[in-house]
């Protein structure tokens, strides 16, 4: 079986055009990074602060030139610098610290495609995850002091309304990213028995790189899936599994004893073939 699907594998790779997609893997490079505001309403010390720190990571998107479509199918970032924010009022500070953060898609699949023409594109509500431990450390007033860790984790998920970038082949197979996501979210963090810290993050990314793009065929639905159209179970595929097994071609050799086509092989296949593609 792993002969056949690994013929099949092949087989697609060279497949029709018309189904043919160019998935591009992009290396973050130096302008890429993580900015934002934080604001919190500590009493006493409630503000806003900033930062600005790089990012590095990648980022994978899938073309389909004959449709005219792309989708995001992962990406992943760390930051570069530790993020530091600091907070203080009349005899107060607060102090927040992470020295890494980790965003990345949390899709269980790519994202629904959109227009794409060679150049920009945009691709809405993409959920994604925050990862990475956090500190809070504070002094209020004398009368509350707090030092406690907590994980990004916890206000999973998120969903990024907009990414917005183009991507662009630069030459043959190369290609270049320029995109950015943003994101405002609100959480409530409970920093110490009784004291609730109402949280406010307003968040940019830039995701810019480059990368090749490799172009792949259609792939072979299950074992069955002999012919074109991939995908899908027809006709045609049990008449060039028929072919292939008359031929003794290894690729219609589906079951054990392997390298004896026999009758044990073409169960194998009208099983497979029933079963039908995976939805």
């Amino acid at each position: 079986m792993l002969t056949r699907l690994a013929c099949l594998a092949t087989a697609a790779a060279t497949g029709l055009a018309s189904a043919q997609t160019t998935v591009v893997t992009i290396t973050l490079d130096e302008t890429s990074g993580m900015s934002g505001t934080i604001s919190q309403d500590a009493p006493l010390v409630g503000g806003s602060d900033s930062f600005d720190v790089g990012l590095s990571g990648s980022a994978v998107l899938e073309i389909d030139e004959d449709a005219g479509t792309i989708r995001l199918v992962d990406f992943m970032g760390m930051t570069t610098a530790p993020v530091s924010l600091n907070y203080s009022g009349f005899l107060s500070n607060l102090d927040i610290n992470a020295s890494v953060i980790e965003t990345s898609y949390a899709g269980s699949g790519p994202t629904v495609a959109v227009p794409y023409a060679g150049g920009p594109f945009t691709i809405n509500d993409i959920p994604a995850n925050l990862d990475g431990d956090a500190t809070v450390d504070a002094n209020i007033f004398g009368a509350v002091t707090l030092n406690e860790m907590f994980s990004l984790a916890e206000f999973n998920p998120l969903t990024l309304p907009s990414f917005t970038g183009t991507l662009v082949e630069t030459s043959e197979g190369m290609y270049e990213l320029n995109s950015n996501f943003t994101s405002m979210e609100s959480f409530a963090f409970e920093a110490a028995e009784g004291v609730t810290i109402n949280i406010t993050i307003d968040l940019t990314v830039a995701l810019n790189g480059s990368g090749e793009g490799v172009t792949v065929g259609p792939m072979p639905c299950n074992a069955a899936d002999f012919a074109a159209p991939f995908g899908a179970l027809d006709i045609a595929d049990v008449v060039a599994f028929l072919q292939a097994f008359g031929a003794m071609d290894p690729a219609a050799d589906l079951a054990t004893p392997t390298g004896a086509f026999d009758i044990a092989d073409v169960v194998t296949f009208l099983q497979v073939f029933g079963a039908g593609c995976p939805s």
